[in-house]
């Protein structure tokens, strides 16, 4: 009302009386969330109205002689909106273990500063996103290059570009680190059979 009396009639009066536009809440941000994963969280693995279930008895439990904050009890719909904003990661946490818990992370983040430069190098083939005459009988095929580059500083180190994935290519890529940068302390890779033949 006050809003209504303090501006002139028209564009401005319309602009201070529209509703504002409300921003999603981000998971972190609820904050019954982390109670309800309490009972989402089981190795028992329950499903959401089973997890909802006994969210909700505990929730009438511990706020019955508050019977505002009773009434308040988020509902199944608003659990379930929030439960689709989490990733699947954050979903698994607690329910699986082990390998399957494993397979829900995406990489593993390693901290670099205390490694010295050429302390750690990172090996890895790729085949290039492109076809290419081949130089033996010139149909189309798709070239491999190896890289290694340092842990620390990101730095190709060493490189190789070969007809196909293997022994010979990867070792040609040490070959060239080897030459131009001395050696490593270890090396990191995926353990292809084309990385481990050549240790």
């Amino acid at each position: 009302m006050s809003i209504f009396e303090t501006t002139k009639p028209g564009v401005e009066r319309l602009a201070m009386l529209a509703p504002g536009h409300l921003k999603a809440k981000k998971p972190e941000q609820i904050k019954w969330l982390p109670d309800f994963l309490a009972h989402w969280r089981s190795r028992k693995g329950p499903n959401l109205k089973e997890a909802y279930r006994d969210f909700q008895a505990e929730w009438s439990r511990v706020y019955s002689d508050q019977p505002a904050m009773a009434a308040a009890c988020p509902s199944y719909d608003a659990v379930r909106r929030a439960m689709e904003k989490l990733p699947r990661r954050e979903k698994a946490r607690g329910r699986v273990s082990g390998s399957e818990a494993l397979a829900f992370e995406c990489f593993q983040k390693r901290d670099w500063s205390l490694m010295p430069v050429n302390g750690c190098w990172i090996a890895d083939g790729k085949s290039l996103e492109m076809k290419v005459s081949h130089p033996d009988h010139g149909r189309p095929f798709t070239p491999e290059l190896t890289l290694i580059i340092d842990g620390r500083t990101r730095f190709v180190t060493g490189w190789s570009l070969a007809l196909s994935e293997s022994v010979i290519a990867v070792a040609d890529a040490y070959r060239y680190a080897m030459k131009h940068c001395g050696k490593p302390l270890f090396v990191y890779s995926d353990n292809g059979c084309q990385c481990t033949s050549c240790q």
